[in-house]
């Protein structure tokens, strides 16, 4: 994919370029891309993504939890009942396990 992208890049995007800037245009966003401050930019720009989505993310999540584990309860509820009580049987046994392995651990 990316030889291909490399292979046809400048042939799908000269034309373009050409009737939509000036040469006096692309000399200047030549310029401008080869600038030091864009080259520092584009080093930073992973930095400012991540900063941003963890951002939106610790904001999002206090909306978006409640209606994942609703979703997640509804598909256990939806499969539990297509394979007749199979989940909660299950669940039920490892619960069992569980409980047998708490108390069957030596106390410190």
């Amino acid at each position: 994919m990316q030889a291909s992208a490399n292979k046809v890049a400048a042939q799908a995007i000269t034309p373009v370029m050409s009737n939509k800037f000036t040469e006096e245009e692309l000399k200047q966003l030549s310029t401008m891309l080869n600038s030091p401050i864009i080259k520092k930019y584009q080093e930073v720009l992973p930095d400012i993504n991540q900063a941003l989505f963890e951002k939106i993310s610790s904001d999002a999540t206090p909306q978006i939890d409640p209606k994942l584990k609703a979703l997640q309860q509804s598909i256990r509820n939806i499969l539990d009942t297509a394979s007749g009580g199979k989940l909660t049987q299950a669940a039920a046994e490892q619960a069992k396990a569980a409980q047998k392995n708490k108390a069957a651990a030596p106390k410190k």
